[in-house]
């Protein structure tokens, strides 16, 4: 693979430790930036793999954000051309939703650093290989999804049991932040968390900011999944 893509919801939430990998790859990057109007969706066959990024917005607010529509059909044309593509958060949400999955308000929001465990079917997983069966990683989404026809559960909270999925070798996803930068979780604790109200996985931003130690460990693994994902075997 040499050309990836980006689908960018949010100007302030950046494109993560996506890009730092892309880099540190040799890949050429593009980005659609869909919080300008002037963004641009490459054609399918200008591009190799695709990540989409996460957002504040509710995959279903099609009205409000029209881009939304565009995505869906992107994804589906990238995975109908034998492509692949990596989702977070809003993208996981975004890529079960593309393939008519329902999306929702989740019962419990989860906002903050969390522990997700491995299912069965994600121990064994080449993407998840030699990862804990528990881990933590940030969260900061209030809906959820039903899985997509044929995808395999991975990973899982009590509250929010869809973390992360798998189609083929073609779609993998996760409803987790493993790509969070520390400027993107102050953004976040400061400006995003008053919002979000109070709930038993919600954290409070002096113990969410404490643990923006955890910040490396996750981008090692998200490296990990990208590049198992992405690169092995090419």
């Amino acid at each position: 693979m040499k050309r990836l893509h980006i689908f960018q919801h949010l100007k302030t939430n950046q494109t993560g430790h996506v890009t730092l990998w892309a880099q540190k790859r040799n890949l050429e990057t593009t980005i659609s930036t869909f919080f300008d109007t002037d963004y641009i969706i490459p054609p399918a066959d200008e591009v190799d793999g695709l990540v989409v990024l996460g957002g504040p917005m509710s995959v279903n607010d099609e009205e409000n954000h029209p881009h939304l529509i565009q995505e869906k059909a992107f994804i589906r044309e990238m995975y109908n051309s034998g492509k692949k593509i990596f989702g977070i958060c809003l993208g996981a949400q975004m890529i079960a939703n593309a393939f008519k999955s329902k999306v929702s308000k989740s019962e419990v929001k989860e906002i903050g650093w969390h522990e997700i465990s491995l299912t069965p079917e994600g121990i064994e997983s080449p993407i998840l290989k030699d990862f804990p069966k528990n881990f933590s990683s940030f969260q900061f989404h209030e809906d959820t999804f039903e899985l997509p026809e044929g995808a395999e559960l991975l990973a899982s909270t009590p509250e929010c049991p869809n973390q992360a999925y798998s189609i083929k070798d073609k779609v993998f996803a996760v409803q987790f932040h493993p790509e969070m930068q520390e400027d993107t979780v102050i953004n976040l604790a400061n400006n995003w968390l008053p919002k979000m109200g109070k709930g038993k996985k919600i954290q409070e931003a002096e113990e969410m900011l404490s643990q923006c130690s955890l910040i490396p460990e996750n981008h090692k693994r998200l490296e990990d999944m990208l590049d198992r994902f992405f690169l092995k075997n090419q």
